[in-house]
């Protein structure tokens, strides 16, 4: 005998019997569950550990539009990060790609939008930002810079976005109304003397930073993280991440 939940929507059947609890408080139908879902429109800055996990999980629980942004190509490395690339992807096809064939494959209902070039402060990242619900900046190159970049351009063209670093996750940045990436900025800049700023505008080109491998951490990060993009796309917030952010190690929010 069938759950009653899993009559109507054999795939998702589980899934919304989970939502429907858990986000009781908004009197949604399971129908309403899934539309929120299958009309939210998420844009992923980074094909890396932690971006190519959650744009997987995004499509196993049905997001309508992923668009994920990285100029990169795979490379071995990236092997012990990320599952969804194979062997003979390495050194000739774009990580945007392989996510895109994968995603494409798991659910043909989503809409992949793979933009095999790198976020740069120009007219072009406008319109890759314009029209999004949610912007997620989870690369990790230029250290810093990049997530100035994303922040100025999703103020311009009024998207809210939230921020992944190497053990932290946040701020949740809503234009106009809390405090700002800048805000955030200065906040480390405080407890570090200036140094945070400094450094990153004076670090050399060459180096190379890269998010836990997944024996260290990268699947459980993603797990959090994506437990929050699921919370903003049914309830259009993320209120624990208003000027705040979440620093992993000691499992904590932090103000800023």
């Amino acid at each position: 005998m069938k759950l009653p939940e899993l009559q109507k929507h054999s795939r998702y059947g589980y899934q919304l019997l989970y939502l429907s609890q858990k986000y009781a408080q908004f009197n949604l139908s399971e129908q309403e569950l899934l539309n929120r879902l299958g009309k939210f429109k998420l844009c992923i800055i980074g094909a890396g550990a932690i971006g190519s996990f959650i744009a997987a999980m995004g499509a196993a629980v049905g997001i309508g539009t992923i668009r994920m942004i990285d100029g990169d190509i795979v490379e071995e490395s990236n092997l012990t990060r990320q599952i969804f690339y194979k062997e003979s992807d390495i050194g000739n096809k774009a990580k945007v790609n392989s996510i895109r064939d994968f995603v494409c494959a798991f659910n043909s209902s989503v809409v992949f939008e793979a933009v095999d070039h790198f976020v740069e402060d120009d007219s072009q990242t406008l319109k890759d930002f314009d029209g999004m619900n949610l912007i997620i900046q989870t690369a990790d190159q230029p250290v810093g810079v990049i997530d100035e970049i994303v922040a100025n351009n999703a103020q311009k063209v009024n998207v809210l976005s939230v921020y992944v670093h190497s053990g932290t996750f946040g701020p949740f940045i809503v234009p106009n109304e809390t405090k700002t990436f800048s805000d955030f900025e200065a906040s480390i800049d405080e407890s570090t003397n200036g140094l945070y700023t400094k450094f990153i505008h004076n670090v050399d080109p060459r180096s190379r930073t890269a998010f836990p491998a997944i024996a260290n951490g990268a699947l459980s990060m993603s797990a959090f993280i994506f437990d929050k993009i699921i919370e903003f796309a049914i309830s259009k917030d993320i209120p624990e991440l208003r000027n705040y952010y979440w620093l992993e190690k000691n499992r904590t929010y932090v103000e800023f």
